[in-house]
């Protein structure tokens, strides 16, 4: 399974650094846009790492769409911290809402993304 990271006690570089010396480690950065600074700081910073997912609970929309537009939908992982820090209708509709981003690229970041991740192979 995937390593998780969440915001608060590892740096962007500490992961960097993780992902560049494992780079078979698959890893999910969680709450990847809890705030547009540390938003905009892993999306800049870890966005040249195959191996490096981002996970939207307790992200701000903005955030979210930020993440989408520099790293690609392809890496972000719907996540919703349901029912401790928010309810799954609030964290879906963050998705649904986006704007310009397709009905495709919804369904990949609200499931399709992570059934694939997880069918890969180490």
């Amino acid at each position: 399974l995937p390593k998780t990271s969440f915001f608060g006690g590892v740096s962007t570089r500490d992961i960097a650094n993780l992902a560049s010396k494992n780079p078979n480690l698959r890893i999910i950065v969680g709450h990847a846009a809890n705030t547009m600074s540390y938003a905009l700081d892993v999306g800049m910073t870890l966005r040249r790492y195959e191996n490096i997912y981002f996970e939207t609970s307790c992200s701000v929309s903005f955030g979210i769409y930020n993440l989408i537009k520099t790293i690609g939908h392809e890496k972000i992982l719907f996540g919703s911290d349901s029912p401790t820090a928010s309810t799954l209708p609030i964290e879906i509709e963050k998705i649904l809402s986006l704007p310009r981003i397709s009905h495709e690229e919804k369904q990949d970041i609200l499931y399709n993304n992570v059934n694939t991740l997880l069918e890969m192979k180490s």
